[in-house]
């Protein structure tokens, strides 16, 4: 059962979206607060919580989350649209996360 005497949006609550993920809400508390594992959506990206009680947003504390993973799957779609552009053939390709959460992508091509 659940104990939660507050109204939507006072405390206590997260937005349930049907795709993707919630946008990012400031947590009033460590009883609201993202958890390990917990996903949204801030300024376009999506990303995971990689700390318990994280108050913070993306940007306010980086190490507190990562990209999330399905960030990650979509822009493996520019690997496949390269490698059939059928001017160069993409030989390898690799992602790579810098500290605050940006995506490097490493092409070797001939």
């Amino acid at each position: 059962m659940d104990h939660n005497v507050w109204a939507p949006g006072v405390s206590g609550w997260r937005e349930v979206v049907a795709e993707g993920y919630p946008a990012w809400v400031q947590p009033s508390g460590a009883h609201d607060a993202y958890q390990i594992g917990d996903r949204v959506s801030f300024e376009g990206a999506n990303y995971e919580s990689v700390i318990n009680a994280n108050v913070w947003s993306p940007a306010g504390y980086p190490a507190g989350g990562r990209r999330s993973p399905d960030d990650l799957a979509a822009h493996r779609g520019i690997i496949n649209a390269l490698a059939m552009r059928g001017d160069r053939a993409v030989l390898g390709a690799a992602f790579f996360m810098g500290s605050q959460g940006q995506i490097f992508l490493l092409l070797s091509a001939y």
